[in-house]
């Protein structure tokens, strides 16, 4: 209790200090320097980001990816680039797609979505990003892991198809034969989601497509 409470207050005056504190307790501590990373990631994800490899809770170290991630790319100072490059230098294993879908899904999807509960409820959410779907394509080529870009793939496919299903499709159909596996799953999810958004305008599309595979 008593290192808790210099745990919470240090890393509110000086987290520097504090981190570098907590990572030199003796074995034993593990969970109090697991959850001052966390709590340092909601005021300095950069610094929390630099840490972030001594997480060895693995559930904590997905759900800190997932926030530092957030924290450095949303917002009127996020910075996706250095999120992406942070990802790519730093995350690993299951972290590292929750962190690259958090990522892309946030710059294509459009802030301000409603969904509907189980029971008819709806529900309003509005995400910290701004979107910004030209940046998510731009910032693609940067992911070379084959799971990630199809990680990365499938995001964009399902934020762009909420605002712009047509060029989201000419988008993906245009995508490599390297990521043809991706390529195909995106065509799908955004004719799904265009059909339930607007069924008359998805099918008459198709129709009228030049393209087999389209039909």
């Amino acid at each position: 209790n008593a290192l808790q409470g210099v745990a919470k207050g240090w890393i509110n005056a000086d987290p520097q200090a504090a981190i570098e504190w907590a990572s030199s307790l003796p074995p034993g501590n593990s969970s109090l320097f697991n959850n001052m990373i966390h709590e340092l990631a909601f005021k300095s994800p950069q610094l929390a980001g630099a840490y972030f490899d001594k997480i060895s809770d693995p559930a904590v170290r997905d759900n800190t990816a997932l926030l530092i991630t957030s924290k450095m790319a949303a917002g009127p100072n996020g910075d996706p680039v250095a999120a992406l490059n942070w990802i790519n230098q730093t995350v690993k294993g299951t972290a590292y797609e929750g962190a690259l879908s958090n990522l892309f899904d946030g710059l294509s999807s459009p802030s301000a979505r409603t969904y509907n509960n189980s029971d008819g409820s709806t529900v309003y959410t509005v995400s910290p990003y701004t979107q910004n779907v030209s940046q998510a394509v731009s910032l693609l080529a940067n992911v070379t892991d084959p799971a990630g870009r199809q990680t990365a793939i499938a995001s964009i496919a399902n934020g762009w198809s909420i605002t712009d299903p047509q060029t989201a499709l000419t988008w993906a159909g245009n995508l490599p034969d390297a990521d043809a596996s991706a390529r195909s799953s995106a065509i799908n999810a955004i004719m799904s989601n265009w059909l339930k958004g607007d069924s008359h305008a998805a099918l008459t599309y198709v129709q009228n497509s030049p393209n087999p595979a389209a039909f």
